[in-house]
Order: C-alpha cells, then sequence, then structure tokens
C-alpha cells in the first residue's frame, strides 16, 4: 500500500472526518420546511440521494437550487434555518457523534506522531464553530479555514494559506472527497488522498496518489 507520512495533512472535514450523511439531509429538510412555511409556498424537497449529492460543497452553490426560482435571492434565509437545524442535530449527537468511527484516534495518534494538522472546508463559518466547540477541534487542528473567512474564494485559497503559515514543514499531503479537494492540491502540488468512504466519486478523484475506502485504510496510507 502506498503509505504518506507526511509532516503537514490537510483534511477537508464533511465526508472525511465527518458523517454529514447522519444529519444533514435531515436538517435540510428542516430548513426548508420551516422556509416554505416562512414564504407560504410549497417547496418540493429533494430525495435523499439529492441532498447527499449536495454534501461538500458550499452552500451558495447547492440551496438556491432546491428553491422556486422566484425565492432563490432568498437562499441564506434558508440557509440560516438550515443551520439553526443543524447545530441542534450536531449538539443532540454529541461529542464526536458526528465523526466517523476511528476519527478520534486517527487525530490523536497523527499528532502523537508529531504531525501538524489543518482543516480546510467549504462550509460555513457558523458550522465549522458548533463543531469546534462540540467535538474540541482545536485540540488538533492549529488551523481551520472555511469557506467564509476574509480573503478566501475557494478550497485552493485556504491551502496556500496552511502553506503559507507552516514553511518550515517539509512535506504535505490533502484529504479530500471532492473535486475541489483535489484541485485545492494540484494547485499547490500537494499529493492528494481520496476518501472513498465519503460524497464524492472517482472521477473526483482522478491523480490522486492513494484511496482509502475507509478511516482504517486511511491511517495505514498516512503511516499511523
Amino acid at each position: 500500500m502506498y503509505t504518506l507520512p507526511a509532516d503537514l495533512v490537510i483534511f477537508d472535514f464533511d465526508g472525511v472526518l465527518c458523517a454529514a450523511e447522519r444529519f444533514t439531509p435531515d436538517a435540510i429538510r428542516d430548513g426548508l420546511r420551516a422556509f416554505a412555511q416562512r414564504c407560504g409556498v410549497p417547496i418540493d424537497e429533494p430525495d435523499e440521494a439529492a441532498l447527499l449529492a449536495t454534501l461538500g460543497y458550499p452552500s451558495h452553490q447547492t440551496y438556491p437550487p432546491m428553491l422556486p426560482e422566484s425565492l432563490r435571492p432568498r437562499w441564506p434565509e434558508m440557509h440560516t434555518l438550515t443551520l439553526d437545524a443543524m447545530e441542534r442535530r450536531i449538539r443532540a449527537l454529541g461529542r464526536w457523534g458526528c465523526l466517523y468511527d476511528g476519527v478520534p484516534e486517527l487525530l490523536d495518534d497523527l499528532l502523537a506522531d508529531g504531525r501538524t494538522l489543518a482543516l480546510a472546508s467549504n462550509c460555513s463559518e457558523r458550522y465549522q464553530a458548533v463543531h469546534r466547540e462540540v467535538h474540541g477541534l482545536d485540540r488538533w487542528f492549529t488551523h481551520q479555514w472555511h469557506a467564509q473567512a476574509a480573503g478566501i474564494g475557494s478550497k485552493a485559497d485556504m491551502v496556500a494559506r496552511i502553506l503559507a503559515d507552516t514553511p518550515a514543514l517539509r512535506t504535505s499531503v490533502m484529504v479530500g472527497d471532492r473535486l475541489s479537494d483535489r484541485n485545492a492540491a494540484a494547485a499547490h502540488r500537494v499529493p492528494f488522498v481520496a476518501a472513498a468512504y465519503g460524497f464524492g466519486c472517482a472521477a473526483e478523484w482522478d491523480g490522486a496518489v492513494a484511496v482509502a475506502d475507509h478511516v482504517v485504510q486511511l491511517r495505514a496510507i498516512l503511516g499511523v
């Protein structure tokens, strides 16, 4: 098996560390229902497959198409209502309840091995803040970026900031499940490891140096 014991490991969040399928589809449905009630307009709810297909992408791309065309400019309202529902569900799942089995142990072991860990997620500031609080992400990650951070226009921008802030580290790797993860890694010539247990598909992983089918396999690829 290909192994890459890099000094710096940059993780995507949903679909790599966080099992967002446990709460996000239901939270989006809650948000749509609340928004439809607010607007007094019936809104069809996407099926489970359609909702899962949105995971890992920025909300400004995925939420407007769920709404009637006349209401699409108001998608931030629906986003806020959905975040309300997500926060309730994340808190109900409790500490580490949103993380894939084996993730806390993986992150602990990477730290014990002297690695530096960073997050680069297409999520909102509020979404990241809730997970940061509930799961104690600061214990693992010295760098945590989200899509609403100042000066960030893409995941490649997040990776650029992380690399700029860690100039002493010689080797790095990006672990993700979506095309934006692969593209961010390619933009900075960082090896990309695909998390096949996440929400992407093989077409989004072209060029990956390794593919992990589960967290145990990811451990081996990262050399722990």
